[in-house]
């Protein structure tokens, strides 16, 4: 069975490649690191499956917030006028910033895990964004059950008249 991939985006390239190792070393997943936002969108590509930008190799992303270049919220930006929400990304970062995890959470970061990680906690929160429905599913599961509700109750002021 193929495992899910999961790329790690920091400029720090120790850091990095640390990440994407304890990824590999899960068996769950397997990784790729990228060290800046150009880079990994240039790593987006290569994993494309099929025409367009439908699917892709890669589930989710472990991205850092400070980068030189474009720093996480640009790449989030970019990424979700790109992609939508095709991605689950999860915020890696040695900085407690209240505004820029707000702004993050606009772009639809699943999670925020401070540097330095702990191992388990990764790994938990990686499962735990693979096991996320997208925004979008969501809204289209509350959608349908509302629509059937509604059809429910047409069905019933039909039946009563």
């Amino acid at each position: 069975m193929k495992k899910s991939l999961v790329l790690v985006v920091d400029d720090e390239k120790q850091y990095a490649d640390l990440m994407a190792e304890a990824v590999r070393e899960s068996d769950k997943y397997d990784a790729i690191a990228a060290y800046s936002g150009i880079d990994a969108f240039k790593v987006i590509e290569k994993n494309k499956t099929g025409f367009g930008k439908k699917k892709n190799k890669i589930g989710c992303i472990l991205l850092d917030i400070k980068m030189p270049g474009m720093d996480g919220l640009q790449f989030m930006k970019k990424l979700r006028d790109e992609y939508g929400e095709m991605f689950k990304v999860i915020l890696v970062t040695a900085y407690e910033d209240q505004e820029k995890w707000g702004k993050a959470l606009d772009y639809a970061a699943v999670k925020y895990i401070r540097k330095p990680f702990r191992e388990e906690y990764l790994l938990r929160s990686i499962d735990t964004a693979f096991t996320l429905p997208s925004a979008v599913a969501q809204l289209d599961m509350i959608r349908e059950s509302v629509e059937r509700e509604a059809e429910g109750y047409r069905r019933s002021d039909a039946t009563s008249s």
